[in-house]
């Protein structure tokens, strides 16, 4: 079967979490099909979910508002609220390559730390033997 999208989704294992009833009610979830139209969830097949939520992914830095478009067992379908907004910008390629840029630096410059820490552990269990 071939399926037309109007953007490609990314695939992905990442954790994410829907919020509803302003913020009072959450759901852990994962972010296992992303696209800048909407994703592909999995939640506890138990979960009692409505169609309007907010879903959270920290490590994308993604808040936004969704609607759940269809739902099987513990699979999720949801469209992003503000997918079809004129400005373009989750279409933008400037825009994801900037944003790429920098989440790049931050992480070579976690690296770099983390090499440092590294380094100095390192010195100070040599100096203690």
């Amino acid at each position: 079967m071939t399926v037309n999208r109007a953007a490609d989704r990314q695939r992905l294992f990442i954790a994410g979490k829907l919020t509803y009833g302003g913020g009072a009610v959450s759901v852990e979830c994962t972010v296992r099909d992303l696209s800048p139209h909407g994703a592909r969830l999995m939640v506890d097949p138990g979960a009692t979910l409505p169609t309007k939520m907010r879903l959270e992914v920290p490590a994308r830095k993604i808040a936004e508002d969704v609607e759940m478009r269809w739902r099987h067992g513990d699979v999720v379908g949801v469209e992003f609220v503000n997918a079809g907004r004129e400005d373009g910008a989750a279409d933008d390629p400037t825009r994801r390559i900037r944003d790429l840029e920098e989440e790049n630096a931050k992480l070579r410059k976690q690296v770099r730390e983390l090499r440092l820490e590294l380094a100095t552990r390192i010195a100070r269990d040599e100096a203690s033997n």
